[in-house]
């Protein structure tokens, strides 16, 4: 019996700077890459998904860039054993969800493994549960085993940010929500705060 087939989907974080990624998103593409390696290439038919490639300066993607760059570093064979997918149209967990989601329906993959930090993983958890609609694909999540740098304004801000997604899907209102957030969170299209994940 052939196995399922595969994608780790690791979802961006941010800018420390202008010319890098946060410390979190680097902990993140290292907990997909010890994943990646644990796949067994090419026994296993599976796909890279990066999601939220959207932040941009000067017309460039740089999250893009610098996943490349990353993998180049921490690859003996300086590059992915899989083909790699950029989920680049959205922009916050609501829209990189159904970013990775598409991306899967369209390569048929059955099986998703998620990678976020601990602090994103409650919130990204309730978006995949809202908008996986798809019988046969399971999901399931990874997480860095360090504290990845975030600082307590972060993980404050996402902690508060799950319950009200929490409490918005208890009261029917999830869909007024996540049309609000997404308007609200549109700008980082063009313009994303470097913050470092303070």
């Amino acid at each position: 019996m052939a196995e399922a087939k595969t994608a780790v989907a690791v979802h961006a974080c941010g800018l420390e700077s202008e010319n890098k990624i946060c410390k979190a998103f680097e902990s993140r593409l290292d907990r997909m890459y010890e994943l990646v390696r644990s796949l067994h290439a090419p026994k296993t038919d599976a796909i890279i998904i990066i999601a939220g490639g959207g932040i941009c300066k000067n017309d460039s993607f740089l999250l893009v860039h610098y996943v490349v760059d990353h993998f180049k570093k921490v690859s003996p064979e300086r590059h992915s054993p899989y083909s790699v997918f950029y989920a680049v149209d959205g922009y916050n967990s609501s829209t990189d969800t159904r970013d990775v989601l598409k991306t899967c329906r369209h390569e048929g993959v059955e099986k998703l493994i998620v990678v976020t930090s601990y602090w994103h993983n409650w919130m990204v958890r309730q978006m995949y549960s809202r908008f996986n609609n798809d019988p046969d694909l399971t999901v399931e999540f990874a997480s860095p085993a360090s504290r990845d740098g975030a600082g307590p304004k972060t993980i404050i801000k996402y902690a508060v940010a799950g319950l009200i997604v929490l409490a918005a899907r208890l009261t029917g209102q999830f869909n007024r929500l996540d049309k609000f957030l997404n308007k609200k969170q549109e700008i980082r299209r063009k313009e994303f705060r470097e913050t470092g994940c303070d």
